[in-house]
C-alpha cells in the first residue's frame, strides 16, 4: 500500500477463477504459517538449534527436489554436498534414536512451499500478500481468544507496545529487504548469503537463549556443516565461471 503496488498484486489474483484455481493458490499457505509460527516459537522453546539445522538442511534439500523433479543435473560438488548431509543427519539419527521434528519440517515442507509457488508461477511478494492476509485475523482471534493475558500483559505496558511495533518493522524490513535481495542478487550469491541467518540463529540459540548443544552433536554437525561448504565451493565456482565468461563476451566486443 505504502509503494502504490497493491494493485498490481491485485490485478494478478483477479486472473484466478473458480474454486479450484483458489484452491490450488491457497494449498501452500498453511506450510508458510507454520513455518513462521516455528521460527518464532522455536528459539525460546528449546528448538532453536534443531531449528537453524532445518534451514541448513533446506538449500540441501532444494537442490535434491530440482533433481528429482524438474531433472536439473548435479555437479559432483553438489553431490558431495548431498552426501555429507545425508551422513550427518544418519549419525544424529543414530546418536539420539530419532530427528527432531522442527528439522524434519523445515527442510521436509519449506522447499515444497517454494516448489508450488514456483508452479504456480505465483510472485514472491503476491504470495505473501495472500499468506499474511490470511494469516492476519486467525493470529487477532488466537490473541483474544486463546492468550487474552498477554495481550493485556502488553497493552498494559508502553515499553511492550514500542517492543511489538519494533519487531513488527523489523520484520517487514527484513522480508522486504530479503526479497528484494532475491530479484537483486545473483542467484549463488543470494544462495550464500542465506546461510548468514540459520548461522546467527544457531549461535543466538547456544549462546544467549541457552538451547542444549552436546559435545557429541559437533560429529553429525559437521558431516552436515561440510556439505554446505561443499555447496558454497559450487557457487564460487559457478560465480568464476560466469565472471570470466562476462570478461571474455566484453573482450570480444571490444575486438
Amino acid at each position: 500500500m505504502v509503494s502504490g503496488r497493491l494493485g498490481l498484486h491485485i490485478d494478478k489474483l483477479k486472473v484466478l477463477k473458480g474454486a479450484k484455481q483458489w484452491a490450488w493458490l491457497l494449498l501452500p499457505t498453511p506450510i508458510f504459517l507454520s513455518q513462521f509460527w516455528l521460527f518464532m516459537w522455536a528459539p525460546v522453546n528449546g528448538q532453536g538449534v534443531q531449528t537453524a539445522m532445518g534451514y541448513f538442511l533446506f538449500p540441501l534439500m532444494m537442490v535434491v527436489f530440482g533433481c528429482v523433479l524438474f531433472g536439473e543435473k548435479l555437479s559432483r560438488l553438489q553431490w558431495l554436498a548431498v552426501a555429507f548431509a545425508a551422513l550427518g543427519v544418519g549419525s544424529e539419527v543414530i546418536r539420539t534414536q530419532s530427528v527432531s521434528w522442527a528439522t524434519l519440517w523445515v527442510c521436509g515442507t519449506y522447499p515444497v512451499y517454494y516448489i508450488l509457488r514456483r508452479l504456480q508461477g505465483i510472485g514472491a511478494v503476491t504470495g505473501l500478500l495472500v499468506d499474511l492476509t490470511i494469516f492476519a485475523p486467525f493470529a487477532l482471534a488466537y490473541l483474544f481468544l486463546f492468550a487474552p493475558s498477554s495481550l493485556a500483559l502488553v497493552s498494559g505496558s508502553g515499553f511492550f507496545i514500542m517492543m511489538l511495533i519494533g519487531l513488527g518493522v523489523l520484520s517487514v524490513l527484513a522480508m522486504k529487504t530479503n526479497i528484494d535481495a532475491s530479484q537483486m542478487l545473483p542467484v549463488n550469491v543470494y544462495g550464500m548469503m542465506s546461510y548468514l541467518e540459520p548461522a546467527l540463529l544457531f549461535i543466538l540459540a547456544v549462546t544467549v537463549l541457552g538451547n542444549p548443544f552436546e559435545s557429541a552433536m559437533i560429529y553429525s554437525y559437521g558431516l552436515i556443516w561440510l556439505g554446505i561448504g561443499c555447496l558454497i565451493a559450487h557457487g564460487v565456482r559457478q560465480l568464476r565461471q560466469a565472471s570470466r565468461k562476462t570478461a571474455l563476451s566484453l573482450e570480444e566486443q571490444m575486438a
